[in-house]
């Protein structure tokens, strides 16, 4: 009985800041009697894009590669541009998963860059260096976007970080519970209010 040999390369991408403690004081409105203002937006930092490049022996020389497109949960991403570049950036090919997130690229170089695009995610650029007969497979998982939205927090007096923190962190919490008045129930009337900045 063969054994197989299974090589397993991981690459992730990260960032250095945490989930969605990106915040700032904007200003101080002394006619407003909710005066001060602070914004704030998701950054989606811990969310991080991965590449599991997966390699198993083979007698003949395969011509193809397969992969999927994940989110971080797992969950199949489509719509998504998958470029190929060779080492001197010309683009090879351009090719798109389907409704499952799975793809098949042809083996033209043992080495070339990858490119994955799509909206809501961020970009992933990795150099791929194969190895001839082995069978290869890819494994992709994008983390999402930096959010659009910023959220703003008008304030009778100032707030410090710990305020801040913890009232981002009660936004975050009732949103993804897909609380529709989470605005309101993260705000307290007597000291401060949420809005979506426009």
């Amino acid at each position: 009985m063969k054994t197989k040999t299974i090589i397993i390369l991981v690459f992730i991408l990260h960032s250095t800041f945490n989930y969605a403690q990106k915040w700032h004081f904007e200003k101080v409105d002394s006619e407003r009697e909710f005066k001060y203002e602070y914004w704030f937006s998701f950054q989606n930092e811990d969310d991080s894009n991965s590449i599991e490049l997966i390699e198993t022996p083979n007698q003949t020389d395969t011509k193809r590669i397969n992969g999927i497109i994940t989110d971080s949960k797992g969950k199949p991403i489509e719509f998504v541009d998958i470029i190929i570049k060779d080492n001197s950036g010309n683009i090879i090919s351009i090719i798109y998963p389907n409704s499952k997130g799975e793809f098949l690229l042809e083996r033209q170089f043992e080495s070339f860059e990858l490119i994955i695009s799509t909206i809501e995610y961020d970009e992933l650029i990795s150099k791929i260096n194969l190895k001839s007969n082995f069978n290869t497979s890819l494994k992709i998982k994008l983390g999402r976007a930096p959010e659009l939205l910023t959220y703003q927090i008008n304030a009778k007096s100032e707030l410090n970080s710990d305020e801040i923190t913890e009232i981002i962190n009660c936004v975050k919490k009732n949103r993804d519970l897909n609380d529709e008045n989470y605005l309101k129930n993260c705000s307290d009337d007597k000291k401060y209010k949420l809005c979506i900045q426009i």
